[in-house]
């Protein structure tokens, strides 16, 4: 996440709305790029503070990581106040991303490079089976395996190989990737009524419609799509449904 611009009242709500969708993908590190960020009286410092709190109060915690020049007011403040030795502050942007892959690499993950045909679905479907099976997690795995049938289906029809299917432990939830090199972004279509006069054509079936798309919503806690460097990602976080958010 980068921070951009002078500090004021209307970044700082902006930065709590992107702080707030970042946590509710429960990525496993946020780092929060301050670089291109004016602050010459460090008001922006209790908004960093906040941000690693939020991220400590997750189950599991997402690791919150500070990128800051030493030189800046907002990074010799938080380094004065003390606040440096809870909240992780680097001078640069690479450091920190070399934090980040130790730590993600921490975490439980299962990874499936899947092949352009019809048993992807399958193959996706006996890796979250597995890692639920190996989590203790086995109350996720019917939703689970319905998520990813969807997202790997969509995938092998509409996108690009190489595809691949990731599936993270995130506490007692777990988050799914499906990633392939295709730019278009996956959208959930309305829904459309036949005209009063009977004269309008008739519904489409569930995926021409979009319907897939509104599965993965009903059955998982939290989902979206992100742009990469080499086509996109849809993800999906599910927990037991108590914990829904």
């Amino acid at each position: 996440m980068t921070v951009r611009g002078a500090w004021n009242p209307a970044l700082n709500m902006r930065v709590n709305k992107s702080v707030a969708k970042c946590m509710s993908e429960h990525p496993g590190v946020l780092i929060i790029d301050l670089g291109a960020l004016q602050d010459p009286a460090a008001a922006s410092v209790n908004a960093w503070i906040h941000a690693w709190r939020v991220g400590q109060a997750m189950e599991p915690p997402v690791q919150v990581l500070i990128c800051a020049p030493a030189d800046t007011v907002p990074a010799r403040r938080l380094h004065r106040i003390g606040a440096a030795r809870y909240v992780p502050v680097f001078d640069t942007v690479d450091r920190a991303r070399r934090v980040r892959v130790s730590l993600a690499d921490r975490m439980p993950k299962l990874l499936l490079r899947l092949p352009p045909r019809a048993d992807a679905v399958f193959l996706s479907r006996n890796l979250v089976t597995d890692a639920c099976a190996a989590w203790g997690l086995e109350e996720l795995a019917d939703r689970a395996r319905l998520v990813v049938s969807e997202l790997a289906g969509n995938a092998v029809l509409h996108g690009s190989p190489p595809i691949t299917v990731s599936v993270s432990r995130r506490g007692s939830g777990i988050h799914v990737i499906v990633g392939d090199r295709d730019p278009r972004m996956p959208q959930v279509l309305a829904v459309r009524c036949p005209a009063d006069d009977g004269a309008g054509p008739p519904i489409s079936t569930a995926r021409d419609i979009g319907q897939g798309l509104r599965v993965v919503e009903a059955a998982a806690t939290s989902w979206g799509v992100l742009p990469t460097s080499g086509g996109k990602m849809v993800w999906a976080t599910l927990y037991p449904w108590l914990r829904r958010r």
